[in-house]
């Protein structure tokens, strides 16, 4: 069967192991990519794989829940895999001890002050933009966590090129007031 023309998200829902491998294949560069940008900081390739996998299964087991076209299944597995790698993230903060917090920190010339102080700003940040109102918080999703371009995303979301721009722009500059304030320093 070839998944590229076939309903690979009903085969799924069906169980179909050939349509799970087909997914994994298409998606996994993309998954790789969303995940690494939360759990990059750990520097473990091992603990990204773990969480891959996670997804894959929370895909697999879930799979019923989806509702829609081909075009939102990629961001439906997008959401799952920033939303567990963020619990990934917190877990992996949680079982830190004393004995191995140098391996929470990225080993660099930033001092842990400046480390902690940015990933307090990427915490913020994301926090910020689940609030945002849409279009905002799509456009922002597909720009920023899936690397569509400005053309991709207006013809997902039926907007002109320039009207994406112009959301991108306000939103960035809402987004650095809304920081201001939350984290109480000037950006």
């Amino acid at each position: 069967m070839n998944f590229e023309t076939a309903d690979y998200i009903a085969e799924i829902r069906q169980k179909n192991e050939k349509a799970m491998e087909f997914v994994i294949g298409k998606y996994s560069k993309l998954l790789y990519k969303v995940v690494y940008t939360v759990l990059g900081q750990f520097k473990d390739d091992g603990y990204i794989e773990e969480c891959l996998s996670d997804i894959f299964l929370s895909i697999w087991n879930n799979s019923d829940k989806f509702i829609g076209d081909k075009d939102k299944f990629k961001s439906w597995i997008c959401a799952i895999a920033k939303y567990k790698a963020i619990d990934y993230s917190r877990k992996r903060i949680r079982t830190a001890q004393v004995g191995n917090i140098e391996e929470i920190f990225i080993a660099s010339n930033e001092s842990v002050e400046e480390e902690y102080l940015m990933k307090e700003y990427k915490d913020k940040l994301l926090e910020l933009i689940e609030k945002m109102e849409e279009p905002y918080r799509s456009i922002f999703i597909k720009r920023y966590f899936l690397g569509d371009s400005s053309d991709e995303i207006s013809k997902d979301l039926g907007l002109t090129r320039s009207n994406v721009n112009t959301h991108l722009s306000r939103g960035r500059k809402v987004l650095r007031e809304k920081l201001k304030l939350a984290l109480g320093e000037v950006l």
